[in-house]
């Protein structure tokens, strides 16, 4: 319930707060209780997102399992780059540099950050280092980090051809208090962005649309933290004594010697009694409630559930509830192979796309490509038609060794080969 006193005041000072009719007499008067601004609803409570993207990834665990699975299986991504024929070009001096892109990271943490840095803020920002404009391929590439970079825009954009006409510069702000901030040239940022409906420059971040279920899940576990470190008293012994006036009240002394005989004489010790024996009726009102009747572990798992949609993940890929049913292992390969083809690869297309643009290879007919190929997941169709093919051949000459007169036109028909 909340008062405004702005409001209060003003009704206080003219006489309306005791009398509706304007009266001023407290003592005859009934209080004019409509005139106070009373709201006994509570309001809902969500997190901010904006400037807390990474602070939340990190410390509410399902946004962080579920990112983290699918940025893993993302930079398991073996680099490709195709000819014009959608062939292999072998020793390729791209592939080379995206297999060793810095020299601090390796090819799967550079692109399970750059996942990761995609999924939380909505866009990524890739530095080309260069000797010079000219230079074809870089000499290293870095993500930096998109809660710092802020874009210098030219203000225009809807009749423009060229990045460099709509924007003019990147700016990275730099952490340490003193350090000047870093400018980069349009050339020397490769940006990718998650769209948003109002800015086609600027991505915005996805977990604006989870907001509610990332604040459901946080106040699920702070409720459980509050429940198990800061529950006070399990319970209280009070007088179960009664006179003809009502309940009778422990003496001090009483409640002394309840407490030394609870605290120290009672107890599983070598020392301590099992029982207690009291000279006074008491009773025990138990002051805890029984956790599983909140739902906080069901609250907690259909919010993870939005997490998994969002992400296009696949809930057999993740553990399962407290007495719920696992999955089998196929469930969870198809789970994966699911996520890989629905979401994993049209963001490896993307990525590759865009470095392919950026380094001319598109007009030469040339692209790069992050396959999943490899992957055991993606073999499974391959392994079950080579055995159908295996079956089907046992099949044929079954029929065609047997004397049963079939042709060679009837066996292809049965089998469907």
């Amino acid at each position: 319930m909340s008062v405004n006193l702005k409001d209060f005041i003003p009704n206080f000072l003219n006489g309306s707060f005791w009398n509706r009719n304007g009266g001023n007499n407290r003592w005859i008067s009934q209080p004019n209780i409509y005139s106070l601004p009373f709201s006994m609803q509570k309001r809902e409570q969500y997190v901010t997102i904006t400037g807390n993207e990474n602070f939340l990834y990190n410390t509410t665990p399902e946004l962080k399992i579920v990112l983290d699975r699918m940025a893993l299986i993302y930079a398991t991504g073996v680099w490709q780059h195709l000819d014009k024929n959608g062939e292999i070009i072998e020793n390729s001096e791209f592939v080379k540099l995206l297999e060793n892109p810095n020299c601090f990271q390796s090819r799967n943490e550079y692109l399970f950050q750059w996942f990761i840095q995609r999924g939380i803020y909505g866009n990524a920002f890739t530095y080309q280092l260069k000797g010079f404009d000219s230079q074809l391929i870089p000499t290293a590439i870095w993500n930096l980090p998109p809660s710092r970079i802020t874009l210098n825009r030219t203000g225009k954009i809807w009749q423009q051809i060229n990045v460099d006409e709509i924007i003019s510069s990147y700016v990275l702000k730099m952490s340490q208090e003193g350090e000047a901030d870093i400018t980069y040239k349009t050339n020397e940022i490769i940006q990718f962005s998650m769209p948003d409906t109002d800015d086609p420059i600027l991505g915005k971040s996805p977990l604006e649309s989870i907001r509610m279920p990332i604040s459901n899940i946080r106040a699920a576990y702070g409720y459980r933290n509050v429940i198990l470190t800061k529950k006070g008293a399990i319970g209280v012994w009070s007088s179960d004594s009664k006179d003809q006036m009502g309940s009778v009240k422990l003496t001090t002394e009483e409640e002394s010697e309840l407490a030394k005989q609870l605290q120290k004489n009672q107890g599983i010790g070598d020392n301590q009694d099992n029982i207690a024996i009291s000279k006074t009726a008491l009773k025990w009102t138990p002051s805890t409630y029984p956790t599983k009747d909140l739902l906080l572990f069901e609250e907690v798992d259909a919010n993870k559930k939005a997490i998994i949609d969002l992400f296009g993940a696949n809930e057999n890929m993740f553990s399962r509830p407290s007495g719920g049913q696992g999955a089998t292992f196929n469930n969870v390969a198809m789970g994966e192979r699911q996520a890989i083809q629905n979401t994993i690869e049209p963001i490896a297309d993307d990525f590759a796309n865009g470095l392919s643009k950026r380094w001319g290879l598109l007009d030469k007919g040339e692209k790069l490509r992050l396959s999943y190929d490899h992957l055991p997941v993606m073999k499974s169709d391959g392994l079950q038609e080579s055995q159908i093919l295996e079956r089907k051949a046992r099949a044929a000459a079954i029929l065609a060794g047997e004397g049963l007169g079939f042709t060679a036109e009837q066996i292809r028909e049965i089998i469907e080969f």
